[in-house]
């Protein structure tokens, strides 16, 4: 048997924690319960040093297992591919095999399994870890040839083997997939079709089909007669087919109509729509290849786009194309913002807004028209625009960002402020303003006003975040530790966030020195009950005082209030108090296991194992080594019946498997 020390095999030293960090608790375990049915047969272990074996799931898979620079890899002819538990317990048989002194045969070279292992990676190329090329030991005991194919990607090694077939069993193996899969069929029959037809003859009937699209679901045609949804495939087909007969220009008229029948139709969907979005998606793709190649002037192009994004409310635009990177000039800027400006002017104009209203209000009108207008240098034009936008009923608050964008700071703030006067906002707007002030603020380097706004925030819904973002802003104005007693104060004591509002001259304070912005009208949504414990430990945690946590834990415990406390927190508790207060930890940490093991499901044993391992970390480094095999003792005692949960106790052993 090759090897049989850590000196020449490089899984001989493997640990319970190492298979665990490479396939995971719940698949190491279940891999461990594989090996113990003795569904491990045939392991070998090549002349690389690679384990092969037939593993007996749901059927026989081929699996094999290499270690390389330190760290394990597995392929499978099973569905999952690759660190999968089939992986596991052939690693585990071999442990098994070195630990008994059983010796492990050598494969010979044409082991079927090396051949299986090598179509199943080509099938599964998108699950392997390394996408691109294949370890060396295995691909040479699988191909059998020279080092020279063992840079191939599995893609390229299927695609070798196609070209070594001869015609006749490629014809025998295409019609071998078209009878297993239909749609490839389809696709192949379509392509026939496409090839042998008249452009204008394809034209014609793709207008039809795309006009037929706003008659309503459920006409025969363009849709798949097997199915009730539109056949999309059919039509992008014959996008790329006119596109690449040299018909651009009708592939993009087609486009449009094929984007507002298309819209029309996902509206009248009662079921859901994703997988024809999907397929809409991919002839829209099609169209903006179109576009390149039309003869439309740049900023129509541009305009054309454009007018799909402000009309997408279903997602139907790619977002991955690249189409407003250009290149484009200042001129093709320009005339596109020309283009837009006129598109608004026309409907007040003729004093009829009313369909195109919605697109030119819109925060993404207002975003491509001056991102347009700064691409073409027309800076004072993008300013005249905003500032006569923003005296309108129904603009975009969006235009009072690009205000304090451009350093408009007065303009911005009597905006702010006609809105802050009006009364029976709606907490939308609250939020906005918010923003907005925040905004302004930082521009002009006020973190006073901004520690106001902040407390208002953390009065109105009182959190850690909140908390955080308050501390920063009042340790930027230099006012945190008046803010800090006020707050605290407001969280110990029974206090509601109006009593923290005191009046100085005509203006209200807040927490005792912050301006009151009135941007939030201070209607809690969360309400406190002092003393908060909740949030005066997370307080205690954040701030890193494990003498503050451990008051307000105990505290809370005397007050019979502990229980409220979420199991997250607490587990957070027990890590702030584990290295200076570790028997306190220890004593919060065993019930966070027996409540998680209650619940008997796999995620909980998981959360319970790592508490488990915090425990016994903590009695290691105060060397309780007893009281740790008296804990785990316990532990195997109460719970003997969850043979789920002592599998995974075997996790805690960090010795060598060979070892145990």
């Amino acid at each position: 048997m090759p090897g049989n020390s850590g000196d020449t095999d490089p899984l001989w030293n493997l640990s319970w924690n190492d298979l665990e960090t490479w396939v995971g608790s719940k698949t190491l375990v279940r891999g461990r319960k594989y090996m113990r049915e003795h569904r491990v047969g045939d392991l070998s272990r090549t002349s690389g040093g690679e384990l092969v074996a037939w593993v007996t799931g749901s059927e026989n898979y081929a699996t094999a297992v290499a270690a390389t620079d330190g760290k394990l890899r597995s392929w499978c002819t099973c569905p999952v591919g690759t660190s999968c538990k089939h992986a596991v317990a052939t690693v585990l048989e071999y442990l098994d095999s070195l630990k008994n002194g059983v010796p492990v045969r050598t494969p010979s070279d044409n082991d079927p399994r090396f051949s299986l292992i090598t179509r199943a990676m080509a099938a599964h190329e998108t699950d392997l870890p390394f996408p691109m090329s294949l370890p060396k030991g295995v691909l040479s005991e699988i191909c059998g040839e020279s080092g020279s194919r063992t840079e191939l990607s599995p893609g390229e090694l299927l695609h070798a083997h196609f070209e070594s077939l001869p015609k006749a069993d490629l014809v025998v193996l295409l019609d071998e997939l078209c009878n297993e899969y239909p749609e490839i069929r389809q696709n192949i029959l379509a392509q026939h079709v496409l090839d042998s037809a008249d452009p204008k003859t394809v034209l014609e009937s793709l207008r039809t089909d795309i006009n037929a699209l706003a008659i309503g679901h459920g006409v025969e045609e363009p849709w798949d007669r097997l199915s009730e949804d539109p056949d999309y495939s059919s039509i992008n087909e014959r996008f790329k087919m006119l596109l690449a007969s040299g018909f651009a220009d009708d592939v993009v008229k087609c486009g449009l109509d094929l984007f507002r029948n298309a819209t029309i139709m996902i509206e009248e969907l009662d079921e859901d729509e994703d997988a024809i979005v999907w397929e809409i998606i991919a002839c829209i793709q099609t169209v903006f290849l179109a576009l390149d190649k039309s003869a439309l002037p740049v900023p129509e192009r541009m305009m054309y786009v454009a007018d799909l994004e402000f009309d997408d409310d279903y997602g139907l635009c790619p977002h991955d194309h690249a189409f407003w990177n250009g290149p484009f000039t200042k001129d093709d800027w320009s005339r596109f913002a020309d283009l837009l400006i006129a598109g608004r002017d026309a409907g007040q104009h003729t004093g009829d807004m009313s369909e195109n209203y919605r697109v030119y209000s819109s925060e993404n009108y207002y975003r491509k028209l001056f991102s347009a207008l700064d691409a073409a240098g027309r800076s004072e034009d993008a300013i005249r625009i905003c500032l006569e936008a923003a005296t309108k009923p129904g603009y975009s608050p969006t235009l009072v960002s690009y205000l304090i964008q451009w350093k408009r700071y007065e303009d911005a703030r009597q905006w702010i402020g006609r809105e802050n006067q009006r009364e029976h906002r709606h907490h939308g707007t609250d939020v906005i303003l918010h923003d907005l002030m925040r905004k302004l603020w930082k521009e002009e380097d006020d973190w006073l006003h901004i520690a106001g706004l902040q407390a208002e925030e953390f009065l109105t819904f009182p959190s850690i975040q909140g908390y955080r973002e308050l501390k920063m802003a009042s340790e930027r104005a230099g006012v945190w530790p008046g803010v800090s007693e006020s707050l605290m104060d407001y969280l110990v004591q029974d206090k509601k966030p109006r009593s923290c509002i005191s009046q100085s001259g005509n203006d209200e304070i807040i927490m005792g020195m912050l301006p009151r912005s009135g941007a939030i009208s201070l209607r809690p949504e969360r309400m406190v009950r002092a003393p908060a414990y909740e949030l005066l430990l997370a307080i205690a945690i954040d701030e890193k005082d494990p003498d503050n946590v451990l008051a307000w834990y105990d505290r809370a415990v005397a007050e019979k209030r502990a229980f409220l406390l979420s199991t997250v927190l607490l587990e957070e508790i027990a890590d702030a108090l584990m290295e200076k207060y570790p028997q306190q930890a220890l004593t919060i940490r065993k019930p966070i296991v027996e409540a998680y093991l209650k619940e008997t499901k796999p995620k909980s044993y998981e959360l319970a194992i790592k508490q488990i391992r915090n425990i016994k970390e903590t009695l290691d480094h105060q060397d309780q080594h007893p009281a740790w095999a008296l804990y785990l003792a316990e532990l195997k005692t109460n719970h003997k019946r969850r043979k789920l949960f002592l599998d995974m106790l075997l996790l805690l052993d960090e010795r060598p498997i060979v070892q145990q």
